[in-house]
């Protein structure tokens, strides 16, 4: 499990130096992490590693920044491990409209639950028909589950 967060935290990190204005939905669409974990994932940053993250108001969002690298000194030696890390960064045209920014979304959110349940120790990747809409697969997921005891 430590690996996990590890993977994450490397993840955030290698987000918020490479973007442009990082900010909590950058970092996500960056990543394919979830919005909460990235929250998380930033706290247990400053408390755990002792990285001074500013949150910086940028009109009804919050840029991150990083001001010290705590535990990592001058940041020198994780910002050259950083800038080999794979991002997935959309470009903006792939999402262009409202539609394509929450499908996108919706589909991260799916990954993610997939990917947890997985780690849980659940198969439900048979489970899942794609033709079939969120709230049908919802339901599908709850009869199946809601039985086993």
């Amino acid at each position: 499990m430590c690996e996990v967060r590890v993977k994450y935290e490397l993840l955030v990190l290698a987000a918020m130096t490479r973007l442009d204005a990082p900010n909590t939905q950058a970092i996500v669409a960056a990543t394919g992490i979830s919005e909460r974990k990235v929250q998380s994932v930033v706290n247990s940053l400053v408390k755990n590693l002792g990285l001074n993250i500013q949150r910086e108001r940028q009109g009804r969002t919050f840029r991150f920044s990083i001001n010290s690298w705590g535990v990592f000194e001058s940041g020198k030696a994780i910002q050259s491990q950083l800038n080999n890390i794979d991002l997935v960064i959309p470009s903006s045209s792939t999402l262009a409209s409202y539609e394509d920014k929450h499908a996108y979304f919706e589909q991260v959110k799916m990954d993610n639950f997939k990917e947890s349940m997985r780690l849980e120790g659940h198969d439900i990747a048979s489970d899942f028909d794609l033709s079939l809409d969120r709230e049908q697969q919802r339901q599908i997921l709850l009869d199946k589950y809601s039985n086993v005891n």
